[in-house]
């Protein structure tokens, strides 16, 4: 989206005059062949369907879905409505398209340097068989129970984590020994919010003070609302505890929480990650000589 952004800046991309963009002219590279390909294939009538109806609620998910069903299909070398009319081999069909991605053959996906072939090998499908399950249920065709059911790898080792209150404040303490204790500001309010990393460097928080009664006493909280761009969209959080009510209470409206420059950000966030390895190494949660996925 940014080199899509500095090309119509710099006059070497246009817009047709309905707003999208003018990939009439292109060269050979893979990023052009692709793009035309995919609003080639959006126009069919039964994608065009999913789409349409789709982009309602959401463009980002709807443009993601598109690319994935287009990506399976294009692999497989067939056309979408070859999909909805062979049911039957629908799982034959996915099981190839699931070892081609494995394995690294996918065809039509944008790679940025070479695939470690050991990640590669662990992907799971689960979000292009959603792609197509949503195909089928937009065009009204049914897919048998048992189906494309592919299961979510969920890492176990994550699900029961939590830190208790001793844990946080020796996070604190640690991160703290930055001198301009911004690593303890950033912690807080991630931890405050559950926003994902991105979001918790690039928001620029606007937290709106309120107050509730509670057995008879007055107590203070703020409220933030939350642009998460995966999901496209806005989720407000409380901010309740003592040292996060103080970050909002003297923040400035409308400003990051870093006050650093965009182009900065990729540092910063290299600089939190690390501050929070030696955290959890500091609490035992991490052993400094394994290397984490």
């Amino acid at each position: 989206y940014g080199d899509i952004k500095n090309l119509i800046a710099k006059g070497k991309l246009k817009k047709t005059p309905d707003g999208k963009l003018d990939f009439s002219n292109y060269d050979d590279s893979q990023f052009w062949q692709r793009r035309v390909e995919l609003n080639k294939f959006r126009e069919r009538p039964t994608v065009k369907k999913l789409i349409d109806r789709l982009e309602v609620k959401s463009h980002t998910y709807a443009i993601t879905l598109l690319s994935r069903l287009w990506i399976v299909c294009k692999t497989l070398d067939v056309e979408p409505e070859y999909l909805l009319k062979n049911v039957d081999i629908l799982d034959t069909l996915f099981h190839d398209f699931s070892l081609r991605l494995k394995d690294g053959k996918a065809v039509g996906m944008m790679r940025k340097g070479k695939t470690d072939p050991i990640k590669q090998s662990k992907v799971n499908p689960l979000n292009y068989a959603v792609a197509i399950k949503a195909y089928f249920v937009q065009n009204g065709v049914p897919i048998p129970r048992g189906h494309l059911n592919i299961k979510q790898d969920t890492p176990s080792i994550f699900r029961d984590v939590r830190l208790n209150d001793s844990q946080l404040e020796r996070i604190k303490d640690v991160a703290s020994q930055e001198e301009s204790n911004l690593m303890t500001k950033m912690f807080i309010i991630h931890h405050e919010t559950g926003v994902r990393l991105d979001t918790l460097c690039n928001m620029r928080p606007v937290f709106h003070r309120k107050v509730t009664l509670v057995d008879g006493k007055e107590c203070e909280y703020f409220i933030v609302d939350v642009f998460e761009k995966k999901q496209d969209e806005l989720f407000q959080k409380i901010i309740f505890t003592p040292e996060g009510r103080e970050i909002a209470r003297n923040h400035i409206s409308g400003t990051s929480l870093h006050g650093m420059s965009d182009s900065e950000i990729p540092t910063l966030k290299q600089e939190y990650l690390e501050v929070l390895r030696i955290c959890y190494q500091d609490l035992g949660m991490m052993k400094s000589e394994k290397e984490y996925d």
